[in-house]
């Protein structure tokens, strides 16, 4: 064959590839990203800019708040100053993701971590200051791990994390959100708290790539888990008519909790596990309730660990 025709040749068969690995990328100064905002109650921003910072004042000077985010450093962070009665920054950063490196529509079950680190300035008196923390983590408008927290007081460093275990399809865009909420009130209070986003336990050659052309630093393996952990071992059938069967397993220790939760966040049935000694189990979800065609999560909760997966309900 003629070099020319080698080459157009070869250039056709990288064309797809190419295609599958930019398709995010490409719009990575498009509107079409999802936006992420910031809420501070008399005042809102919206955004699909990668990074954003910004400071308000509320009640005249008597309080301040700020909220900032950059997917390019996969950081968020939130803070607020005392005003009667409460101030609060509600930042939210959003956006979509791909699955690459794996046959499209393969199932890939990946760990989302929150770490938050933060200080809180809580000084007592009348009426009691206040700092109250708020984080979740989104998947495509499910809330699969959230932390609502308003115990600090004094003057605290935090630390808190949110974890979970989620399963989306390679080759299937999808979107992650993260919120982070600091609230404050009342007697010279302030807090401020940041957190980031961590992508674990990927198989080896997947990728994650991002709508802003940021992603791609999430790949490879996290050593293996132990095997008495807290995850869900299957979701059986799925997508599935009416009863959803579900094998997991739990550490020794506390009871767990399995939920069945729609896309509205509501729990359509839940079952209480005695985890006694630990190991594997099995129940089935949805025989409780007659369940609407949809998408749902089958989550595992334990402590402060949390597992989930999607599961289509179909007529």
């Amino acid at each position: 064959m003629p070099r020319r025709l080698v080459a157009i040749a070869l250039l056709a068969g990288l064309v797809p590839m190419l295609a599958s690995l930019t398709t995010l990328a490409r719009s990575a100064s498009a509107a079409d990203c999802p936006s992420s905002t910031m809420d501070f109650g008399s005042a809102q921003r919206s955004t699909s800019a990668a990074t954003d910072d910004t400071l308000f004042y509320v009640n005249g000077e008597s309080g301040q708040v700020g909220g900032y985010f950059d997917l390019g450093l996969d950081t968020l962070r939130a803070s607020s100053s005392s005003s009667y009665p409460y101030t609060f920054a509600n930042v939210v950063m959003r956006d979509r993701y791909e699955l690459l490196g794996a046959p499209a529509g393969t199932p890939i079950t990946f760990t989302i971590r929150m770490p938050m680190l933060g200080h809180a300035s809580v000084y007592p008196g009348s009426p009691q200051g206040l700092a109250y923390l708020d984080a979740a983590i989104i998947v495509d408008g499910v809330t699969v791990d959230s932390l609502h927290n308003g115990s600090y007081c004094c003057h605290t460093d935090v630390s808190e994390q949110l974890s979970v275990q989620v399963t989306e399809p390679a080759g299937q865009q999808f979107e992650i959100a993260q919120r982070l909420v600091s609230t404050t009130g009342a007697n010279s209070s302030f807090f401020a708290i940041g957190a980031g986003l961590h992508v674990e336990d990927l198989p080896p050659g997947v990728t994650l790539a991002s709508c802003h052309g940021l992603g791609g630093v999430f790949t490879g393996v996290a050593p293996p888990r132990p095997a008495s952990g807290l995850r869900l071992e299957a979701v059986w059938p799925n997508p599935a008519s009416r009863l959803v069967r579900v094998a997991f397993s739990v550490p020794r220790g506390a009871p767990a909790l399995l939920s069945l939760v729609d896309v509205s966040g509501r729990v359509v049935d839940s079952r209480v596990i005695d985890a006694g000694a630990g190991g594997t189990h099995a129940a089935t979800l949805g025989e409780r309730a007659a369940l609407a065609p949809g998408a749902y999560f089958v989550r595992l909760a334990q402590g402060g660990l949390s597992s989930a997966r999607r599961v289509t309900i179909v007529r």
